[in-house]
């Protein structure tokens, strides 16, 4: 018998809700920069001052001063861009690679990445902090016009070589197939890597204009500066932005997908050691909910979450994991992903049920909160340590508001969460035997899957 490998786990979800509709900010579009409380509520938390600005159109721009800073970082985030909404196929994707492509520009003077998924459109562009007054500009004009041909042609060469490769570890690709089912075959998601890419090919640049104007840059945006200077460079790219439109509406999201009472495995065939990315669908209400990130972090947030600890007990394999959590549309994700032998997936995916179920039946105990919340803390101060790091947490924040972002409130709200109110919230919203995986390997070796029986649909998808 293959000797099991090593599992290396990912319990994911990030959460990014859909914005609510545009109202009306507090500040005209002139107005200085203001400055939000650190967040200093708890001693453990890395304090934070972020200078705000903001505008009656959604646009919002945050500064965190770092005078120390070798590295200046850029970001812009749009959640009207996102995969949650219909748009025209692979419009949001080639969208991402052409103006990721124009950041770098013939010079290639900054690192820039680009990406998309239902929680909306990224962008990150970081320079060494000497080139940053004078790569603002640019930053500005790039993020206030569609892509030009050039680099639309770069975008779709980028696009099709990506799908080609269909590596399990880029999660555009996971993301594509676990969610695939929940949307039907209408949404980007459920499209094959081929499909995509043609009908990425055939859009006009029109189409990627007016996506451009009336998603990315319509509605609530958030333009993030981190970096030695970062009020003068945020207030440079401000001046460059045009001027606030009026009227804009937000999309219209993907109908609700019908849930299926049982579990759905897609086998991916390639010819690697497995990989596979397991979801849970958490129903409305409780989207959102300090709960469910509480729940992520209990099952999967350190080495002896329950997870863990549970595959530790039945296998004796070691592993190394982190938590997050989703919110799609109006329903949230529990992803657990893993590398595991082809003769252990079934025990994954057993074990991910059973630790789920036992959020439900087994109250959590003060040792695995308090364990829960330390971690929570860790990755925020890991995740605001850099430019890049600090930029992406904020680019990430789940509100749309204008308000300044407060990690501390954040905090205080998983405080709140005992052991009672996060096992009635589980009752209510976790349910084990409803969800989604996804498992890239060797598809003849994985027979023992065809033998869970009724209670889950398994197919072979060459994608």
């Amino acid at each position: 018998m293959q000797r099991a490998l090593p599992i290396l786990l990912t319990l994911v979800a990030c959460r990014a809700p859909l914005p609510p509709p545009v109202q009306p900010l507090t500040a005209t579009p002139d107005a200085p920069f203001r400055a939000s409380a650190p967040a200093a509520a708890d001693a453990s938390l890395p304090e934070l001052t972020v200078l705000t600005s903001s505008r009656a159109d959604g646009l919002v721009v945050w500064a965190v001063e770092r005078p120390q800073a070798r590295v200046t970082a850029f970001g812009f985030a749009s959640p009207w861009a996102s995969l949650a909404y219909p748009q025209p196929n692979g419009a949001a994707l080639l969208a991402a690679h052409a103006q990721s492509a124009r950041l770098k520009g013939p010079a290639a003077l900054a690192k820039v990445q680009g990406k998309v998924d239902l929680g909306g459109l990224g962008l990150i562009a970081e320079v060494p902090s000497e080139d940053a007054l004078n790569f603002a500009p640019q930053f500005a004009a790039v993020m206030s016009s569609p892509p030009d041909d050039e680099a639309i042609r770069h975008a779709q060469n980028t696009l099709q070589g990506q799908l080609r490769k269909i590596s399990a570890g880029d999660q555009t690709i996971k993301d594509r197939l676990t969610h695939a089912h929940l949307f039907g075959e209408r949404h980007p998601l459920a499209q094959k890597a081929r499909d995509l890419a043609q009908q990425a090919n055939r859009l006009a640049r029109s189409d990627l204009a007016d996506f451009w104007r009336e998603r990315a840059m319509a509605g609530p945006r958030r333009f993030v500066v981190v970096g030695p200077g970062a009020e003068a460079l945020a207030k440079r790219i401000l001046a460059e932005l045009p001027a606030p439109t009026e009227g804009a509406k937000a999309p219209a999201p993907w109908p609700r997908p019908q849930l299926q009472e049982k579990l759905r495995i897609r086998i991916v065939p390639k010819n690697t050691s497995p990989w596979i990315e397991l979801s849970f669908p958490i129903e409305a209400p409780g989207v959102g909910a300090p709960e469910a990130s509480m729940a992520s972090l209990v099952l999967g947030g350190a080495l002896s979450g329950r997870l863990g600890s549970a595959l530790r007990l039945d296998s004796g394999h070691s592993y190394a994991l982190f938590a997050r959590y989703r919110d799609v549309s109006d329903f949230g994700l529990l992803t657990m992903s893993g590398n595991v032998s082809e003769e252990d997936v079934p025990l994954f995916i057993s074990t991910a049920q059973g630790v789920l179920s036992s959020l439900r039946d087994t109250p959590v105990t003060p040792a695995e909160l308090t364990q829960a919340l330390g971690t929570w803390r860790g990755q925020l101060r890991r995740g605001l340590a850099t430019s890049r790091g600090a930029t992406l947490q904020l680019l990430g924040y789940p509100t749309w508001d204008g308000a300044p972002p407060d990690f501390a409130a954040v905090y205080r709200q998983l405080q709140a969460v005992d052991a009672a109110r996060l096992q009635t919230w589980a009752q209510a919203h976790i349910r084990p035997h409803i969800g989604s995986a996804v498992v890239f390997a060797r598809a003849q070796e994985l027979t023992t899957l065809y033998s869970l029986g009724d209670a889950a649909q398994v197919t072979l998808d060459p994608f």
